[in-house]
């Protein structure tokens, strides 16, 4: 004898409006969502770099406080490097497109 599992229904799908008039409709938000945020992940990239350099400009008094200590500076450069290395990606891959 089988047995019989009552399935439940979906519900209704959620829309989101893309920039230049796209919308989607997709059940799950997070499915839906992330094609609308992948073109600003330059601008997160961006923004990385931006925190990364604060960071260490901010550790710049601490290193050359009364205690001479370089390690809290030396510490958020390998960040700042590889924040560095993927804004220069982004330039590379910028200028490669657009070269003729």
């Amino acid at each position: 004898m089988p047995i019989c599992i009552e399935i439940p229904e979906l519900p209704d799908a959620l829309s989101i409006t893309l920039p230049g008039g796209v919308t989607m409709q997709q059940v799950d938000l997070m499915q839906a969502i992330q094609p609308a945020l992948t073109p600003l992940a330059p601008l997160f990239d961006i923004v990385d770099a931006v925190v990364a350099v604060f960071n260490c400009v901010k550790a710049v008094p601490d290193a050359l406080g009364p205690p001479l200590d370089p390690t809290v500076l030396a510490a958020c450069i390998p960040e700042l490097a590889g924040k560095v290395g993927k804004l220069l990606k982004l330039i590379r891959s910028f200028t490669d497109v657009r070269s003729p």
